[in-house]
């Protein structure tokens, strides 16, 4: 099976898809893309600065579940492998899908 990426090119691994719909997620607004589920609001109001850490744990944990159901648990398992607040509005996410490990993908919360 192929799937298609981002990029416009395409791949057979579900790993390297899967990796790049994370990418997807995190860089897209619900609603941006009109007639898909693509997106994630990442936008914290009324968060406490002693709290974001956790705020954004458990949004990323949503997300992992959120892409997860999209396919059968024994074909893809998705886990986060480092998470970390870089700046104050920026945040380092790896995660492994199937035993990839992705790149550092660097998204914005506001």
């Amino acid at each position: 099976m192929k799937f298609l990426l981002s990029t416009g090119k395409s791949t057979d691994r579900i790993e390297v898809y899967v990796i790049d719909l994370f990418k997807l997620y995190l860089n897209i607004m619900p609603g941006d893309i009109p007639g898909t589920d693509l997106g994630f609001d990442f936008v914290l109001t009324d968060t406490l600065k002693s709290n974001l850490a956790n705020e954004i744990r458990n949004r990323v944990s949503r997300l992992v579940n959120t892409i997860q159901k999209k396919f059968d648990e024994k074909e893809v398992s998705i886990s986060v492998s480092s998470l970390d607040i870089i700046s104050d509005e920026k945040v380092k996410l790896v995660v492994s899908v199937n035993k990839t490990t992705s790149e550092e993908i660097v998204f914005k919360y506001t």
